[in-house]
């Protein structure tokens, strides 16, 4: 039997639809883009180009999801920001949004589609089979059939095992620092099987079992808990739609639930559709925990205000240090002293009982420096705060005093910060000293603290509940409707590249073998003005990603960019070649397709060091190529 992973799949009454809403949509965009529309009608045609290609007569699955990410993440992201007229939630540096810089940024993206494309048909020419060979061959090892039960038995143990050491023990969990360092290699190898291990494995196992002639019914229920678990293990709810729909695409693809009931169809949907709900709902409320200051819980809808307030707050004390080195910056600053009152005031009207509530505004004026000849940026600090519950009569006496925690949260970033300016060579051994000083003197005030740590532990537990009762009814819906275009890298990582006036060669050699260390900032967060480059990164692994297209214009160059995403382009697919020659998976191939392609979008940050990834991927690959053959491998040795 012969399994197919073609994607010719553009039916005609589909494709008049959405050619009717893509028109809709391009005419209005084209109306309100101020620049060029010609650079607009080039670049919005490019990505549908792109689009289409990803699935007409497409033999990759990579290539397909590298396709629908980039569409994303530049014509979907834009035309939605051109019709909603909302901000963009990634950093964009200094870009002043000018027709000229604009403009700028439609043709390096309009380059990058073209390399793309170029890429496509570069594999195509060079006609790399994928699915002529029978699948059934040599897909499953010999001794699989007589212990099959104990081998899924022992691969269920090793998932949980390793899935609840990560969540107990905090060892890869997205945005944090492992919390715990165990004995070489235990680390690296429960963080690999969580990320991708685990799901390799259980792709590997089902395509074994389809082989065997077993039904696909169950699979499809171990494919939706292990994404389950895994997404709530590494605090990410992206990882449940990677490590799932990658799958079912592939079992639908190879016609595999042809033969399902309406009935059985209805089940499992409305079963995929529970857990993701769940898992939305889960990760949403353990990131507010782990998050949050101090093990003090927050909800969404004051973490969206606070946030806001947060990224407020770098804004304002840059733009001060601008105004105090000359700058003609008065306008913008009131600006965004006003957003802030407005912010400040909306979140100390909350009514929930659990909101957090704004009291007082104190600045701090103490300075740490931003680079070694700069000492003067001046690091605002958390505002005053208190959590109001009748039910348990809290003052702000009893549930700590939260401007020091503040203040200690900001001390932490800036130790962290002038320790590295330290090493880099600068002189700033009495500001550090000062701010340790202060940071044991308010440390004892905080230890010193009277509150109630069952009332502290009651409160927590009811905003908790409070939160997941949130995500369950409405956050889930808005999460989706947020992540469905503002997720996906692209438009922003060119934005903050085009204004940047230092590009260059030296720019990308340096920022392709830089690599990320606990208390280091990487080139990015500079170029884009990230918030991230102020946090405390020994506490901290947020970033924000540049993508592919934007670190390669680092260089200044559209040669740069077109012939790195041609590059690119033919790698996923040449990947996805490899992994298929020696597994014969299919599902294997979708799922490792979107993890590459996902990687080639997110791509800019210590590259070098995250080609460790890719490579453990494919070890993994080869010890199933070794399990698969190794019969037929051991006779050629030996014979």
């Amino acid at each position: 039997m012969k399994f197919s992973i073609n994607f010719h799949i553009l039916k005609k009454p589909y494709l008049i639809i959405f050619s009717l809403i893509w028109s809709l949509l391009f005419s209005v965009s084209l109306m309100k883009y101020q620049g060029s529309a010609f650079a607009f009608t080039l670049f919005s045609f490019s990505f549908l180009i792109l689009l289409f290609l990803g699935f007409y007569k497409n033999k990759s699955y990579a290539f397909m999801y590298l396709a629908v990410f980039l569409w994303l993440g530049f014509w979907t992201k834009l035309v939605a920001h051109l019709l909603l007229d909302y901000e963009y939630i990634e950093p964009i540096g200094v870009f002043s949004g000018s027709t000229g810089e604009w403009d700028q940024v439609l043709w390096v993206s309009t380059i990058a589609c073209l390399g793309v494309i170029i890429g496509r048909f570069l594999y195509a020419i060079l006609n790399f089979k994928v699915a002529d060979d029978n699948q059934n061959n040599n897909v499953y090892p010999e001794w699989y059939p007589t212990i099959r039960i104990k081998v899924w038995a022992l691969f269920i143990v090793i998932v949980i095992l390793a899935t609840v050491s990560n969540t107990v023990l905090g060892i890869n969990q997205i945005g944090l620092s492992p919390r715990t360092i165990l004995p070489w290699p235990l680390n690296a190898l429960i963080s690999w099987i969580v990320s991708i291990g685990g799901v390799m494995g259980l792709a590997t196992l089902i395509w074994w079992d389809i082989s065997l002639k077993k039904g696909v019914y169950p699979a499809l229920f171990a494919i939706t808990i292990e994404a389950f678990i895994s997404s709530i293990s590494l605090f990410s709810r992206g990882v449940f739609i990677f490590h799932s729909i990658p799958q079912f695409i592939a079992l639908y693809k190879n016609k595999l639930l042809d033969n399902f009931s309406k009935k059985r169809l209805a089940i499992v949907g409305c079963f995929i559709l529970i857990f993701f709900v769940l898992s939305l709902a889960i990760v949403s409320v353990l990131r507010a925990n782990f998050y949050s200051q101090d093990g003090v819980t927050t909800t969404t809808k004051a973490q969206v205000s606070l946030s806001r307030l947060e990224v407020l707050k770098g804004g304002i004390a840059r733009v001060k240090t601008l105004i105090r080195q000359g700058g003609d910056h008065k306008d913008h600053l009131t600006e965004l002293l006003i957003e802030q009152e407005e912010l400040q005031m909306k979140v100390s009207n909350s009514t929930s009982d659990f909101r957090l509530k704004l009291i007082n505004i104190n600045e701090d004026t103490r300075e740490i420096p931003d680079s070694i000849n700069d000492k003067n940026v001046i690091i605002n600090h958390q505002v005053q705060s208190d959590r109001v519950n009748e039910s348990v009569a809290l003052t702000l006496e009893d549930f700590y005093d939260q401007l020091t925690l503040s203040r200690l949260e900001v001390l932490k970033g800036g130790i962290a910060r002038v320790k590295t300016l330290i090493r880099q060579g600068g002189d700033h051994k009495d500001q550090l000293t000062e701010l340790l000083i202060e940071q044991e003197e308010l440390q004892m005030k905080v230890s010193n603290s009277t509150s109630d740590q069952v009332q502290f532990d009651r409160v927590n537990a009811n905003v908790a509940l409070e939160e997941f009762y949130y995500q369950l009814t409405q956050g889930v819906f808005l999460k989706v409707l947020s992540l469905s275009v503002d997720r996906w890298v692209g438009l922003e990582g060119i934005m903050a590249v085009v204004s940047y006036p230092n590009k260059g060669r030296a720019l990308i050699i340096d920022a392709f073998v830089e690599k990320r260390t606990l208390g280091g900032v990487t080139k990015y967060q500079e170029i884009a003005n990230s918030k991230y480059q102020w946090v405390d990164s020994n506490v901290w692994q947020f970033a924000s990603l540049p993508g592919a297209v934007a670190f390669l214009y680092f260089s200044g160059s559209f040669w740069i960019v077109l012939f790195g995403m041609i590059l690119f382009a033919f790698l996923v697919q040449f990947l996805e070649f490899l992994i298929y020659k020696g597994t014969r998976n299919p599902i294997l191939c979708s799922l490792l397709g979107v993890s590459i392609a996902n990687n080639v979008t997110q791509f800019g940050i210590a590259p070098a060091q995250g080609s460790v990834y890719l490579f453990m991927i494919f070890v993994g690959i080869l010890a199933i190529v070794i399990v698969q053959n190794l019969k037929l491998i051991t006779n050629k040795l030996f014979s």
